[in-house]
């Protein structure tokens, strides 16, 4: 019996089902060789939020054979800087930070691989007086003079003033050698990455905005990762199965939802310069504001260069189900989307369209730009060309290999992509087909899976073969604790409920149910845990919120995790 209580309390207080975290954000930079590093051909990713008082930021990163390029684009409603740049005072302008950290991955204080370079928004200044750079010593900074570059650009009515502008951006090309490097890293290699940015308007305050949202300054543990080069995933199996996923056939729900400017670069969304609503809309704001259910068949991925036009910017985000996939062992894995159209024909160019993955659920219906989720990762390119007027629609394949071979390895029941560019021309929007979509046109999963890593598992549950917890998941299984989905998985990376942590609680210390007393305001004694949560509040080992509420449908969190199986081995008299 001891045994079997120690292996549900490591079950409990190690496994991620219970713990929510924030996943550590990696941008794949791609390596554009001996050329320039031009920003059209580099990763992207997003962070910030978009209000009057807010910036939101796309970040483009590349490199080549001599440094790493980071383009960071700023969406700001009023500029702000200092004519006469001051290391110790630019923070309290609009500027931007970019720290690189090359050495041990897991180092929780800045040392000698730790740098950080520093830039302000400028006006036509020269760029090299609105820079400066660091180098970690100690668990603190110290300015060094190492060589790298700035270039900065904006656009608006002007700075330092209260007309409505639209933002800044700055370029950093920083030499290997001022890292430390004395070549290109090799591709697989990961160093720390981050960015903090400072944002100044009318009034005194200023607020900053930080990518990945753990980013501490001193602490390159807490930073983001670039990754040199892009992801693989090989597999030498044959093919044994073809999975075809695509919204309404065989029971599928495919979930997508396109934010930005759509096709129509957020026109009926224009006041306060685009920054009242614009970033607060729905693909049915756009529906009822143009009168017809285009926003819903219809998506667009569009980027550029020029702040001028960032209301239209586009992106989509879409979740497919691996319910019905068994085995994880992916030969290879695409994404079929339906090109019907684009931006200006006649000036419209070729496109790199990326896909990205992201954690956590889409709500269709309340979807926009600032709720949507940061990517946790960009995966592949895909070149794209303009179609003529009149032309005919063209279906694209865009590589996931990677992700569905991550998802499945993870024993994750979604996977998660969202759909973006980092195009610099103007004109570059391509519209596809959302799942919303007549059938033949709708976005389709194909996934091709061989036998070998399938067929070496015994598992009660497939999608727990590569699970470090899965001996602990067969236990409980075995004992009755838990159990699977309808469709035979685990899901051993899917979040858990404070309510259902309840019902793991009571069937894993084997507890009689009572279900008498004054129950919790929101638990109703009609719902399906009830008489677990309410046997837990009898027991003295949950008491809830401050409030009197219990919050059964929030997430359980490492913290309550341990209160509530500490409590329950007090219960049984176990010591801890």
């Amino acid at each position: 019996m001891k045994k079997f209580l120690f292996s549900i309390a490591l079950f409990f207080l190690l496994t991620p089902l219970f713990i929510v975290q924030a996943a550590t954000r990696r941008v794949n930079a791609p390596n554009l060789g001996s050329g320039e590093v031009l920003l059209g051909d580099t990763a992207i990713f997003w962070f910030g939020n978009l209000t009057a008082d807010e910036n939101y930021s796309d970040v483009r990163v590349g490199y080549n054979n001599e440094g790493i390029r980071v383009h960071i684009s700023n969406f700001d409603r009023i500029l702000q800087y200092q004519q006469s740049f001051s290391k110790d005072t630019y923070h309290s302008y609009d500027s931007v930070d970019l720290f690189l950290h090359t050495g041990s991955q897991s180092t929780t204080s800045v040392d000698g691989s730790s740098y950080y370079f520093g830039t302000q928004h400028h006006q036509f200044e020269e760029d090299s007086n609105y820079k400066v750079s660091f180098t970690g010593t100690g668990g603190s900074w110290q300015e060094n003079s190492v060589d790298y570059t700035i270039d900065a650009g904006w656009r608006g009515q002007g700075p330092n003033d209260e007309q409505i502008d639209r933002g800044w951006n700055a370029t950093y090309f920083i030499p290997f050698s001022s890292i430390g490097l004395s070549s290109p890293p090799a591709e697989g290699t990961v160093i720390r990455f981050g960015i903090e940015l400072f944002d100044k308007d009318l009034g005194s305050t200023i607020r900053t905005t930080n990518w990945p949202e753990t980013f501490s300054k001193t602490n390159p543990s807490s930073w983001g990762e670039l990754h040199f080069g892009l992801p693989k995933h090989e597999s030498s199996s044959s093919v044994s199965q073809v999975v075809s996923i695509k919204n309404g056939i065989d029971g599928a729900e495919v979930i997508d939802a396109a934010v930005g400017g759509h096709s129509v670069c957020g026109a009926p969304f224009s006041a306060n310069g685009y920054f009242n609503d614009w970033p607060l809309v729905n693909k049915y704001d756009y529906v009822s504001a143009l009168g017809n259910n285009g926003p819903l068949a219809q998506f667009a991925v569009q980027n550029q260069y020029d702040l001028g036009d960032w209301p239209c910017l586009s992106k989509y985000f879409t979740q497919f189900p691996l319910s019905g996939v068994s085995g994880n062992d992916v030969v290879s894995a695409k994404l079929v989307m339906q090109h019907f159209g684009n931006s200006l024909p006649s000036e419209a160019p070729t496109s790199k369209i990326q896909i990205l993955t992201f954690e956590g659920d889409i709500n269709e219906q309340t979807i926009n730009w600032n709720n949507a989720p940061y990517a946790s990762e960009n995966i592949s390119f895909t070149s794209v060309d303009p179609l003529p007027n009149g032309g005919s629609a063209v279906y694209y394949d865009f590589d996931v290999t990677y992700a569905v071979a991550e998802a499945l390895s993870e024993g994750k029941n979604m996977l998660n992509l969202a759909v973006y560019s980092s195009d610099t021309p103007r004109h570059t929007g391509k519209y596809f087909s959302t799942s919303d979509a007549g059938e033949s046109a709708r976005p389709e999963l194909v996934i091709q899976l061989g036998n070998g890593s399938s067929s070496a598992c015994e598992a009660s549950f497939p999608d727990i073969c590569n699970s470090i917890f899965k001996d602990y998941i067969e236990n409980l299984y075995n004992e009755g604790v838990v159990n699977g989905y309808s469709n035979g998985n685990y899901g051993p990376a899917d979040p858990v409920t404070r309510a259902q942590m309840a019902k793991f609680v009571v069937l894993a210390f084997d507890f009689d149910l009572i279900t008498s007393g004054a129950s919790f305001p929101d638990v109703m004694n009609s719902d399906s845990l009830y008489p677990y949560i309410q046997t837990l509040k009898n027991k003295g080992i949950i008491s809830g919120y401050g409030d009197g509420t219990f919050r059964p449908g929030e997430v359980v969190n490492r913290e309550q995790v341990t209160k509530f199986v500490v409590n329950a081995m007090k219960e049984q008299g176990i010591n801890t």
